[in-house]
């Protein structure tokens, strides 16, 4: 729709911002490779630009290609911020900052945009979930849990508030819980990825190896087609044992530009942290000096 709508008026900024909102958000839900979505998103939201430069909605997709992509953490920040002050009002500025805030290890700042983004759009699924998404990486895992069970009584087919919850119910140790939220979140969002490397990383956990090993072939076969799974292949190969082979796809990951936004403050790679091949990873990335 936002491809038509820029068909029939090129200087439609909005449609351009939405054309990127959509970019950026299909590695996630689509399986679509970061190398073709993230510069398709930038494209879009530097269209909108040239057309208004005042719309907060293309300072604020940037900002996600700048972070999830371009791992240029100034440059991120300035496009989440100067996205907020021109609309204060617009909860995905403050949500997508909260991720922002997350990843650079700001977990009280973090905390303070998701409740801004909830408070702005106290119904929305996403910002209900990324709340409890947020005490996840806090450390903050009772919360996590209390938060992703508030959003599921706002839509229990919510496959976001299944993943999130499997993966703070996971870091309590309760497996068989985590596994059952995973699964639910794959039934939910049917074919692809989607929850696929979680799933198979409870079962490494669980000492279901053959299970595991199952998963990762699917993982592997869905990564040769061009979706953007290194990290979740590392993830489940370090939960497996293998950490030369996390390594080979944290590697991989670095080079296509893919998911290591989180890397340092994802307490499933907390085990890599004294490795120095991880701390040699953090530096190009350019999260230690």
């Amino acid at each position: 729709n936002f491809n038509r709508a820029v068909r029939i008026d090129s200087t439609y900024a909005v449609a351009y911002a939405g054309l990127a909102d959509t970019y950026v958000l299909m590695p996630v839900y689509a399986d679509s490779p970061s190398q073709e979505s993230y510069p398709r998103a930038r494209a879009a939201a530097l269209k909108a630009l040239k057309i208004d430069e005042h719309l907060a909605e293309a300072h604020a997709s940037l900002g996600r290609v700048k972070l999830f992509y371009d791992w240029d953490w100034t440059g991120a920040e300035t496009e989440f911020k100067r996205a907020i002050d021109l609309k204060p009002s617009l909860s995905t500025s403050h949500h997508w900052y909260s991720i922002y805030l997350r990843d650079v290890g700001r977990p009280k700042d973090a905390l303070a945009e998701a409740n801004r983004a909830l408070e702005l759009d106290p119904v929305s699924l996403i910002i209900n979930a990324n709340l409890g998404d947020t005490f996840f990486y806090a450390g903050e895992i009772d919360q996590a849990v209390a938060q992703h069970r508030k959003t599921l009584l706002l839509d229990p087919d919510f496959a976001a508030a299944h993943l999130y919850l499997g993966r703070a119910l996971e870091q309590k140790g309760l497996i068989q819980d985590a596994v059952a939220e995973f699964q639910k979140a794959r039934s939910l969002m049917g074919k692809g990825s989607y929850a696929l490397g979680d799933l198979a990383h409870a079962y490494a956990l669980a000492g279901k190896r053959a299970d595991a090993k199952r998963l990762l072939d699917e993982l592997s076969e869905l990564y040769r087609r061009g979706a953007s799974l290194e990290t979740d292949i590392a993830m489940v190969h370090l939960a497996l044992g293998d950490r030369d082979r996390a390594f080979e796809y944290l590697e991989k990951a670095y080079k296509d530009r893919s998911g290591l936004n989180d890397l340092e403050v994802d307490p499933r790679f907390g085990a890599l942290h004294g490795d120095p091949r991880f701390q040699d990873l953090l530096v190009r990335l350019g999260l230690k000096s």
